[in-house]
């Protein structure tokens, strides 16, 4: 069995990610606001801010390209819960 105490800051910097991307969604506030705001609320954790970062402005620059290939998969934004839409944006990033 793998040591996951090794990938720790990949995978609490996945954990915010998908955080940050239903906060997205959920109140449509700008993503700088949002990275300011995560990197403020955990600036005592070891978190990978700049892929974190460069993830979330990623997804909201391809919003509309992630949301094309969701729909030529036939999954529709209106029939998504914010937490399951999230985690696929991320996915496809």
């Amino acid at each position: 069995m793998k040591n996951l105490a090794n990938f720790k800051v990949a995978i609490r910097t996945r954990e915010y990610l998908v955080q940050a991307i239903y906060q997205y969604f959920f109140s449509k506030q700008d993503t700088s606001d949002i990275i300011d705001q995560f990197k403020d609320e955990h600036k005592t954790k070891k978190v990978d801010f700049d892929t974190f970062s460069s993830s979330l402005e990623s997804i909201k620059n391809n919003e509309m390209d992630l949301k094309q290939i969701l729909d030529s998969l036939g999954v529709k934004d209106s029939n998504m819960d914010l937490i399951d839409k999230s985690i696929l944006y991320f996915a496809l990033n």
